[in-house]
């Protein structure tokens, strides 16, 4: 040890910790949103809501509910905006939202990478309980 205390630049705890594979959505940065749509929590009446459009209908299959599931989240909770997103095996990552022609979308969609760019989707989801939107 030094004098402050603090361990000097050649004792071995001062290694950097072994790297781990990339995420390839890490967590988000000023520029960039990295929010997987099911993490977000529906009301409760809402759920509800998935489960009355699920019942009878057959959408008793994991994905088709799902599907069903993430419709209602981007109306509730971008519907009125325009958000871009990339479809994983877990679900949806938001990636942007908000105006289309801000500098802050913009800005969201440079800090991608080229493979996320070319899988990103536009969409400008309804508001929620709007008569014109539907499932």
């Amino acid at each position: 040890m030094s004098a402050n205390n603090l361990p000097a630049a050649s004792d071995s705890s001062t290694a950097l910790p072994p790297k781990t594979p990339a995420d390839p959505y890490p967590p988000a940065t000023a520029a960039a949103m990295r929010q997987f749509l099911k993490d977000l929590q529906l009301p409760p009446s809402l759920a509800d809501e998935v489960d009355k459009s699920c019942h009878g209908r057959f959408f008793g299959r994991r994905r088709q509910r799902r599907e069903v599931e993430e419709n209602i989240k981007l109306q509730y909770f971008f519907g009125g905006q325009d958000v871009a997103y990339v479809s994983t095996a877990n679900g949806l990552v938001i990636v942007a939202a908000g105006d289309l022609e801000s500098d802050s979308f913009g800005k969201a969609l440079e800090a991608l990478s080229a493979d996320e760019r070319r899988r990103v989707t536009l969409y400008s989801p309804g508001l929620w309980n709007d008569p014109d939107t539907t499932l």
